[in-house]
């Protein structure tokens, strides 16, 4: 994986969020956009988009990653903006090889929320009800990933 080409971060903003929404499981507690840029945005406005989204009510987390970039760059400006706005986190990765560490952050703050989003529900906390086992959820997907 290596950076180049163009960057159409509004777009992918706004797909993003509009398939999440369309998309959302009633039984989710959370849900997560990790968007990865390797570049400047090469269309559309993202606070514009940001901001169409949040006045539908249909604007999610996002982590953002921002590979390769300049940190003073537009695009970290973007990704930090987006980040900020969705109540997410942004990430730098000077190479690729940095993704995999990322990514596993990734899901372990999505793990958390998950957790926290559930934290003192009835049917998780009734005294006659064992919890079920786990077979390692959304964060064993990366464990592998190299």
């Amino acid at each position: 994986l290596s950076a180049g080409g163009g960057t159409p971060l509004a777009p992918a903003l706004q797909i993003a969020n509009n398939y999440m929404h369309s998309s959302k499981s009633k039984n989710s507690a959370t849900q997560m956009v990790l968007l990865l840029a390797d570049g400047d945005n090469g269309c559309g406005d993202v606070n514009k988009v940001l901001s169409g989204l949040r006045n539908k009510n249909i604007i999610f987390r996002h982590e953002t990653v921002g590979l390769e970039v300049d940190r003073n760059s537009d695009a970290a400006k973007d990704l930090r903006s987006i980040a900020k706005g969705t109540g997410g986190d942004y990430h730098h990765a000077s190479s690729s090889k940095q993704l995999s560490s990322i990514f596993k952050e990734a899901i372990e703050t999505m793990d958390l929320l998950n957790l926290l989003g559930t934290f003192g529900t009835p049917e998780k906390n009734t005294p006659n009800k064992a919890p079920k086992p786990t077979t390692g959820g959304p964060s064993k997907l990366w464990e592998n990933f190299e």
